[in-house]
């Protein structure tokens, strides 16, 4: 990269142009003594130095062209790369850029995080006590310390077990809300937003960003005291045209579930990968199926019942802490079954842990109860009941996508997403259903970059009082 530096510093003393005014177009080809290993045998990819330039690369004949613009990011800058394939060597003929020491428009505009702990009044009611102040990062574009102007905002709701900091961390596909944002208002690929990532887990794994007298009420931390504290501290267009909601996984069934609820809050919804059951749904996931399941449930049930409400409360949080310290799959989903019962299926009247649980024993028989087994198939269910429901309000929305991988390891998943799109079709009502040949999260970051960010570029309103 050095090498480079040099070979781009010496080429603007040539033409007496600061490095700082490098725009322009550049071949990259194989006469040059130069060579740089970026990322061999990769196809996609991006890489950050400490340099003030922005490379794109892209294909032309036979040949590598990098379109090079200065980008002042601070003290970083950001390299996308189309297509890499082995090692590059450099030698540069050009269209040399304009003479005289300019900057670019782009001189300093990059967007920030935030990370904020908010009041989270509408979690008071939980009976296993939620912290009633909750975490969320905040993204802000590149314009908004030098402008007045008001955003539209996106709010991304995280899944099961995602803290919200991996969103920015890279777990997924590298993926890091600032950079990507940055990068695509950057290339022109989408406007300028501001984008919310509310906090959605709990010690159980996740909340489902539903009303639970149990967990919470998760559906109104996000409408009412996520939204009022966004709308209060920043310039955000706070009319439902200007504001999109999504998520992956637990988060994209929340974002349709609260959009479904809200369209007078939210006018747009993209749910990434959602957890959405069929009518068989529930019975493919698993986590009621199998004796030896039912027995634990039930015999954990009975050990907590002995307890002071206080210990028992105590040692249920010790109990699944020590579920997914198992790093065990069954364990896991063991804790997931809690989490959603605690969400779909809670019962203040009861001890710890609060479910109603559609199994009880009489004797030595394990009796079904069929009205609490219908809380557990519609909480990722019931969408037969719920889109005739709320038709007209899906009818209000201006934007509705699921977006699912066909090769989900979930299986439920796929058959859930295109069950409620045959229900939505069924009744008239606008979707679009995006698949791609992958998994649950293993296409994450360019359903996000390329999929849904311009898509929300495409029809969120920019401008106030434009649009119902």
């Amino acid at each position: 990269m050095k090498q480079l530096l040099l070979a781009l510093i010496l080429l603007a003393t040539v033409f007496h142009q600061p490095a700082i005014g490098l725009d322009g177009r550049y071949r990259i080809c194989q006469s040059s003594s130069i060579q740089f290993p970026f990322l061999p045998s990769a196809r996609k990819g991006s890489w950050t130095s400490d340099v003030d330039f922005h490379f794109t690369c892209n294909e032309f004949a036979d040949n590598l062209v990098w379109d090079i613009t200065t980008h002042f990011a601070g003290d970083r800058a950001v390299m996308e790369i189309d297509e890499v394939d082995g090692f590059f060597y450099a030698g540069i003929e050009a269209k040399i850029p304009e003479k005289g020491n300019h900057r670019p428009k782009n001189y300093g505009r990059t967007g920030q995080i935030i990370r904020e702990t908010i009041p989270a009044p509408s979690l008071t009611n939980g009976l296993l006590n939620p912290p009633t102040r909750q975490p969320v990062i905040i993204y802000l574009p590149p314009s908004y310390n030098r402008s007045k102007k008001n955003y539209p905002v996106v709010y991304f709701l995280p899944g099961f077990t995602s803290p919200i900091e991996e969103y920015i961390t890279g777990v997924y596909q590298g993926f890091d809300w600032k950079n990507s944002m940055d990068s695509l208002i950057f290339r022109g690929k989408i406007k300028e937003m501001i984008v919310v990532l509310p906090n959605g887990g709990n010690f159980l794994g996740g909340s489902f960003y539903v009303n639970s007298p149990v967990t919470g009420n998760w559906e109104d931390f996000i409408v009412k005291d996520v939204i009022g504290h966004i709308d209060s501290r920043y310039r955000t267009i706070p009319e439902a045209v200007s504001r999109a909601i999504c998520g992956n996984s637990m988060g994209g069934f929340g974002a349709l579930n609260i959009a479904m609820k809200h369209p007078d809050i939210y006018k747009l919804v993209y749910s990434l990968s959602p957890a959405l059951f069929d009518e068989n749904g529930l019975s493919e996931h698993g986590m009621l199926s199998g004796s030896e399941k039912i027995e634990r449930f039930l015999a954990k049930e009975r050990e907590l019942a002995q307890l002071p409400d206080a210990q028992a409360k105590q040692q249920y949080r010790s109990f699944i802490r020590s579920l997914y310290s198992a790093h065990s799959i069954s364990e896991y989903y063991r804790a997931f079954s809690y989490a959603y019962g605690s969400a779909f299926s809670p019962n203040k009247d009861k001890k710890t842990p609060y479910i109603d649980y559609p199994f009880r024993k009489s004797g030595e028989k394990v009796i079904l109860d069929s009205a609490i087994l219908k809380n557990y198939e519609d909480g990722f269910g019931g969408w037969a009941t719920k889109i005739n429901r709320y038709r007209e309000n899906f009818r209000k929305l201006h934007l509705m996508v699921i977006d699912y991988g066909c090769n989900d390891k979930a299986r439920w998943i796929p058959g859930g997403c295109r069950h409620v799109s045959g229900l939505l079709e069924a009744a008239n009502i606008s979707h679009r259903v995006l698949t791609y040949q992958g998994g649950h999260n293993d296409h994450l970051r360019d359903r996000i970059e390329n999929h849904m960010l311009p898509a929300f570029s495409a029809h969120l309103h920019f401008e106030s009082g434009t649009g119902k």
